[in-house]
């Protein structure tokens, strides 16, 4: 498992299939005192991250102030 710093904890986590395509959607705490550019980098991060376990899943992350 990858770890993406700047992540403090993830929820909500859904994976789901709809025909032979895998949707995955997950919740993340971050620093609530980032930039709103910092918080989008950090999720372009993490889709990243979950594109090599999962190279052809649409992805959505949620950042949520922790």
């Amino acid at each position: 498992m990858k770890i993406v710093p700047g992540v403090l904890d993830c929820h909500h986590i859904r994976l789901r299939y709809s025909g032979p395509s895998l949707f995955i959607d997950l919740h993340v705490l971050v620093d609530g005192n980032q930039t709103l550019k910092q918080a989008h980098d950090l999720t372009e991060a993490i889709e990243t991250a979950i594109g090599q376990i999962a190279p052809r899943a649409d992805v959505t992350v949620h950042p949520e102030p922790g």
